[in-house]
């Protein structure tokens, strides 16, 4: 099963709690073909974009989606929006730890720079442009998100909010470590405009 990632299991509880578990297994099959069908589209795709449309981007828009059949897109947002929140609160407290111990602040800095031309260039579908990237200082427009496009393009818009709101739930409480960013593409802003600095 395509949905099968034991990160699911918390949605997989508050569908049963809400919808009780015959219909929380409806959904999750629901969920399972449509993801198929969006998958099923990525093959043009870079390996780069591909990465992030089938293992982010699409399982998300399926489950809003089919979530949404059962109960309308309002409150499917907001079952996803919490799912989404506690996955990205629970990768910050990791990250918490980490940064607590010597010298991982600059590498920490160091790595996203690195994985940032990588994982958000134009390879993986995103248009970027970096203004600064030393081991105290991160300055970094995207200009194109393919988080944006696909869903829409999937018929799931309402989601990629909440992806631009994973980045403030993982990476706004770092220890030495300031994150800001005054608005995002999905959000109607003319660019994500990341700012990283380090104490």
């Amino acid at each position: 099963m395509l949905l099968s990632a034991k990160k699911f299991d918390p949605l997989i509880a508050a569908l049963c709690d809400r919808f009780g578990t015959d219909d929380a297994a409806r959904i999750w099959v629901d969920a399972e073909q449509r993801l198929e069908g969006l998958i099923a589209t990525t093959a043009d795709l870079s390996d780069g974009e591909r990465m992030h449309a089938e293992g982010f981007i699409y399982p998300m828009c399926a489950l809003f989606l089919a979530i949404a059949n059962r109960c309308g897109r309002e409150e499917a947002k907001q079952i996803c929006a919490n799912f989404m929140r506690q996955t990205a609160l629970a990768k910050g407290e990791a990250l918490q730890k980490l940064l607590r111990a010597p010298g991982m602040r600059s590498v920490f800095m160091k790595l996203f720079g690195i994985m940032g031309r990588r994982l958000f260039g134009e390879k993986a579908g995103f248009e970027q442009h970096i203004h600064e990237c030393t081991t105290r200082r991160l300055r970094m427009d995207i200009l194109a998100c393919p988080y944006l496009r696909h869903c829409t393009a999937a018929g799931a818009p309402e989601i990629a909010p909440l992806f631009c709101a994973n980045d403030e739930y993982a990476y706004g409480n770092l220890p030495g470590i300031t994150f800001q960013r005054s608005g995002t593409l999905a959000n109607g802003a003319e660019r994500c405009d990341f700012l990283l600095t380090r104490a």
